[in-house]
């Protein structure tokens, strides 16, 4: 009776555990995405920036 019980808690525990893993992984994504869109911009800017500055000098 008791070991069904510890077993019990201990699997609510673990699917707890799993939904906020699921839900950091989600977080972590949703700030990835606009980081590296800003950074490929980023990127493509200074390499035309570059590109337009050898041509005129």
């Amino acid at each position: 009776m008791w070991e069904e019980i510890k077993v019990e808690n201990q699997l609510t525990i673990e699917q707890k555990i799993e939904s906020i893993e699921h839900l950091a992984a989600g977080i972590a994504h949703e700030i990835n995405t606009p980081m590296q869109y800003v950074d490929d911009n980023s990127t493509f800017l200074a390499d035309a920036f570059d590109s337009m500055c050898s041509y005129i000098y």
